[in-house]
């Protein structure tokens, strides 16, 4: 068929390059890739805005036209923030993990969410150094701390108080009388008599008395001021 054909009413010219092609389908589809990026949901609308915007710059690139090329590499450059946000997302899933379901019981403290302050006399034990801010007329929790650092008095015994109901501060005393005998004498190496150390206990008071094996603790004071070593065999 010769040249002259394709002149011929009702015959179909290809478009050659940098010729026009029909421009309506090139700006629609470069439209909707925008649009599906921008309203893109769970990332699916990104994959078909990708392919829309690829579609429309291979079809750019054969006919040499710009129609709708700006809006395709938007569209591209929206998608691929959406794939990064995505990539980082996985990662911080991967890394970090997704929180546990918690329920009202586990999002409650515990108990004692510091294991240096000591919330109840049954806490003690023989040895530990205390650091106690009632000693400088301040407030604030008693607590455990190890010996050789600045503390306050040092636990020596323990007394058992095997009473269900609270005996009364007169009965309280009398058994804290036993922290200046014996236990005294046997931990820091000489009898309270000749000593220049000073005791005193913590007991638990009324309102904090329980039916469980409760204890008089006693403790070491030195009256020069605050300690940074162990009372134990200090025989002073």
């Amino acid at each position: 068929m010769s040249a002259a054909d394709w002149s011929r009413p009702g015959a179909h010219r290809p478009p050659s390059v940098g010729g026009h092609a029909p421009a309506t389908v090139t700006d629609a589809t470069a439209g909707w890739a925008l649009a599906w990026s921008i309203l893109s949901c769970c990332y699916i609308g990104n994959v078909v805005s990708t392919v829309m915007a690829l579609r429309v710059l291979s079809h750019a690139r054969l006919t040499g036209e710009d129609r709708g090329k700006g809006l395709a590499i938007a569209a591209l450059a929206i998608n691929a923030l959406g794939l990064g946000s995505l990539v980082v997302t996985g990662y911080v899933l991967a890394v970090f993990g997704t929180s546990e379901t918690t329920t009202a019981y586990d999002a409650l403290p515990p108990v004692n969410a510091d294991p240096a302050v000591v919330m109840s006399i049954g806490d003690l034990e023989y040895g530990d150094c205390l650091v106690d801010p009632s000693f400088r007329d301040e407030e604030g929790d008693v607590r455990r701390v190890e010996c050789d650092t600045r503390h306050d008095v040092e636990v020596f015994e323990m007394l058992p108080v095997d009473v269900v109901d609270f005996p009364g501060e007169k009965a309280i005393e009398r058994r804290a009388r036993a922290c200046y005998r014996k236990a005294f004498s046997t931990f820091v190496g000489i009898a309270y008599a000749r000593s220049e150390l000073e005791v005193t206990w913590f007991a638990p008071s009324s309102e904090g008395w329980s039916s469980d094996l409760q204890y008089v603790a006693c403790l070491l004071v030195d009256p020069k001021g605050p300690l940074d070593e162990s009372l134990y065999h200090a025989q002073r």
